[in-house]
């Protein structure tokens, strides 16, 4: 099973957060509005409709369709930079710096000396801890307009995130991620959309198995850059873990599309498809009842998925129907680790115990587990066949006297018994005592088998020596029991 090798990268802004910070931006995209006599084309007429438009949706909260009004603008004006710079800051309302970015760029390179341009932009840079971009903007904004107050305090704050930034990574890297975390909050405060911040996050929970977590964490980053490949690499990983290969794989192939030499994508999709072929080949042995076949098929798939719970209940099954009792004991448990409540697992171990001949430690697990859960008939059933096959493990097996499987025909029971009385006939035989006892067993053994009537109540558990004896009304007692059970065997 791979495990994500990102680079080291972290974190979670309040919904407050959003809304002042959409305060914020709603106020800078309305003054921009105010200038744009000085931006207007030929086509000033429409332009202005469309930014009215996109005022308007920016003040009621309507972000998608400020986002159309605007590029319905730069479609009339694509040369103005205050219209890529109302564009941008709505995307960044929405989190969408890859997008919020690409407009910044393009107004600044419509006009090098777009004061208003270089700050915003400095300020989406120092959003997700692009520090020395963020520096640089402000740093032009200082050359345009010495001692400008905005630009001066923002690169006091670079200074400080870079510090927060590299005790984040440096207690990471330690392995205390309580301190991280702590250094990463204090970087939040300053970039609170930081990537690299948001990915040293979601690998952190990652090694913490909050899987979850991770599919949180990384949306929010595909949120803001939908182009970043490890977030996709390791949020398909999550998925992975979560038991979904198929969106998973959805991932991985979106990595790749993006960059098709990407290593880690590509070594995760390729293990995700071999993955998918194995449990193939363990369902269709499984519904072959081929237990060797699945158990091998599942044994390879769980180099994968070693914590999958279907596929280690899969293994019990494959194992006692295969005939490996201890394995399948084993395997059992390991469900039960995984899945505490998991009543089929329980069950399952129980009858293994039973056909490993464990009986009296099946009746103790098997109450205690009924207890447990009263409502399962699972539990209820498993109880009951391990109490039963202790007490016909404690009297005559008339089965084993004659030698013969438990679903023996009439014709074999016959065939057996006629072997055994030749065989120890008080005529016959060598040792008269020995031979008197064997034969007076093989006779009562044939008497019983071949009465169908006895034979259904020693089958019952009943003890025919006992003229109390009548399991019939026993509240756990239902013909078939847990071997009646079918399962369906499909993964997922």
């Amino acid at each position: 099973m791979l495990a994500p090798q990102l680079s080291p990268v972290p974190g979670v802004a309040s919904s407050t957060g959003l809304t002042l910070w959409g305060a914020v931006l709603s106020t800078i995209i309305l003054e921009l509005g105010w200038n744009l006599g000085a931006c207007a084309d030929p086509q000033r007429d429409g332009v202005q409709i469309m930014i009215q438009n996109g005022d308007r949706s920016v003040s009621s909260g309507e972000y998608s369709d400020a986002l159309s009004s605007y590029s319905a603008a730069i479609e009339l004006d694509p040369k103005s930079p205050m219209l890529y710079s109302k564009r941008a800051a709505a995307y960044l309302i929405l989190r969408q710096h890859g997008h919020a970015l690409r407009d910044l760029d393009r107004a600044m390179e419509l006009d090098r000396e777009y004061v208003q341009g270089f700050i915003q932009r400095g300020r989406a840079h120092l959003e997700v801890c692009k520090f020395d971009g963020a520096e640089e903007d402000y740093q032009a904004v200082l050359e345009l307009k010495p001692g400008h107050k905005t630009a001066t305090a923002e690169l006091a704050k670079i200074s400080d995130g870079r510090k927060s930034e590299k005790a984040m990574k440096e207690w990471h890297e330690k392995g205390d991620f309580q301190k991280a975390r702590d250094a990463m909050n204090g970087l939040f405060g300053i970039a609170k959309d930081c990537l690299s911040a948001r990915l040293l996050e979601s690998q952190m929970s990652f090694a913490e198995g909050e899987y979850g977590q991770v599919v949180s964490q990384t949306g929010r980053i595909l949120k803001s850059d939908s182009r970043n490949l490890q977030a996709f690499y390791l949020r398909g990983m999550a998925y992975v873990q979560l038991g979904d290969v198929t969106v998973a794989k959805q991932h991985f192939g979106e990595a790749l599309r993006h960059d098709p030499d990407y290593k880690d994508a590509k070594n995760a999709f390729k293990e995700v498809k071999a993955f998918e072929r194995k449990v193939k080949a363990l369902n269709a042995a499984l519904d072959a009842r081929e237990w060797r076949t699945a158990q091998s098929a599942c044994e390879e798939a769980l180099e994968f998925l070693p914590n999958d719970v279907d596929l280690r209940w899969k293994l019990c099954q494959s194992l006692h129907y295969g005939g490996n009792q201890t394995g399948a004991i084993e395997a059992c448990e390991k469900v039960l680790e995984l899945d505490t409540g998991h009543d089929e697992a329980e069950a399952l171990r129980i009858h293994a115990l039973i056909a490993a001949e464990e009986f009296e430690r099946a009746v103790e697990e098997g109450e205690a587990a009924y207890n447990r859960n009263r409502e399962s008939s699972k539990l209820r059933e498993a109880y009951h066949a391990a109490t039963k096959a202790l007490k016909k493990s404690k009297r005559k097996d008339y089965y084993k006297v004659l030698g013969v499987p438990e679903d023996a025909s009439e014709p074999q029971i016959k065939s057996a018994y006629k072997k055994l009385a030749l065989k120890y006939h008080p005529d016959k035989a060598v040792d008269k005592a020995e031979g008197e006892i064997k034969f007076r067993e093989a006779t009562e053994a044939y008497e019983v088998l071949m009465d169908p009537e006895k034979r259904a109540r020693f089958d019952a558990g009943e003890d025919l020596d006992d003229p109390n004896s009548g399991m019939g009304n026993h509240p756990f007692f239902r013909a078939g029991g847990f071997g009646g059970q079918t399962f369906t065997f499909h993964f997922g």
